[in-house]
């Protein structure tokens, strides 16, 4: 059946989605299952938790809430910075030391890079939770599973190029990066790998989609 995807406000716009079906409206967390955001083609190979909103207050505070909110824009750019940062005053401690200990501290900018970014966009994600809490308790709502499908053919290929193609640019401004030392490099794979990590919420983007309602078992 058919389905209206649309934003919810931009305190929570990176986790959770509204879902119009059949006059009935339900929001959707992208970010659950949790790994969904590694692996993001598997969204739409398996069944999601979808919560009724039924009272119209609600549905239009999470539209536009009127309580207060907490910011996350400036979470990230401070982060990455960080991150940037960090990497470089480890950078500038390998002149002093061996080959060997060299790369090896290559490995631990690496690894820091990837635990960063990962722990950022956790954060901002918390932090889209506690804005909808604010608002509405999930645990309160109706839950239903369904399965979204790509919005149509030409989009599933498009993103499908397009994952890949930024996954391999990714890669290859970072080992620019450990290659010839290049900053620019290190901010490009930064930001093009946290970007990366939003992959799962575009799985689902503002219009008309595809959905089915999992048919819930009953006991005999």
């Amino acid at each position: 059946m058919e389905c209206d995807v649309d934003f919810t406000a931009k305190s929570m716009r990176l986790r959770y989605k509204l879902l119009s079906i059949e006059n009935e409206h339900y929001l959707i967390d992208s970010d659950q299952p949790i790994w969904v955001m590694f692996i993001p083609f598997a969204y739409w190979l398996m069944p999601h938790t979808v919560y009724k909103v039924s009272d119209q207050e609600v549905l239009e505070q999470i539209k536009s809430p009127t309580v207060k909110q907490e910011k996350a824009s400036f979470i990230s750019i401070f982060g990455i910075g960080m991150t940037v940062l960090l990497s470089k005053l480890l950078e500038s401690i390998s002149g002093y030391l061996e080959f060997q200990t060299q790369s090896l501290l290559g490995i631990i900018i690496f690894l820091f890079m990837i635990i960063s970014v990962i722990s950022l966009r956790l954060y901002i994600s918390k932090v889209n939770q506690r804005n909808l809490q604010k608002v509405v308790n999930l645990s309160n709502l109706q839950k239903k599973k369904l399965w979204i499908r790509p919005e149509s053919a030409e989009y599933l290929i498009v993103y499908s190029l397009l994952y890949p193609f930024f996954t391999l640019l990714t890669a290859a401004a970072i080992y620019g990066y450990f290659k010839i030392g290049d900053i620019i490099l290190l901010i490009c794979g930064i930001v093009l790998m946290f970007g990366l990590f939003y992959g799962n919420v575009l799985t689902m983007k503002q219009g008309t989609t595809k959905v089915k309602f999992k048919q819930e078992k009953h006991a005999i």
